[in-house]
């Protein structure tokens, strides 16, 4: 998701009015992640750019190896694992939440291109 999209269902958010507890999925596009490499690395010039994965193990180790704190390295290394295995979208896909943001992958990679 795009700051832009994630600030906008914000102030929607806290214009409404209510109780309890509620969930809102801020989604701006869902794609794969070798998608997003592809989509990224054509707008760098880099069009075979791949989308490498790590194990767990492999993952935690380079994080630690460049110095992130070990408890967050773990916890980088949890939501990865998370990732891969569907349980962070599990609810997300399972209610066919909306995809409501603007931004798109294509539009955010003008965006990131410029910056690169």
């Amino acid at each position: 998701m795009h700051p832009e999209d994630i600030a906008t269902a914000v102030a929607e958010e806290l214009e409404k009015t209510g109780s309890g507890i509620n969930v809102r999925y801020i989604v701006s596009d869902v794609r794969t992640p070798g998608d997003a490499a592809k989509v990224l690395g054509e707008a760098i010039d880099k069009p075979e750019l791949p989308w490498i994965e790590f194990t767990d193990e492999q993952s935690l180790n380079g994080m630690a190896q460049a110095g992130l704190p070990e408890e967050i390295a773990g916890l980088y290394t949890e939501m990865g694992t998370g990732l891969r295995s569907g349980a962070i979208a599990e609810d997300f896909l399972k209610n066919k939440t909306s995809v409501d943001g603007k931004i798109k992958l294509e539009d955010f990679a003008l965006e990131f291109a410029s910056n690169f």
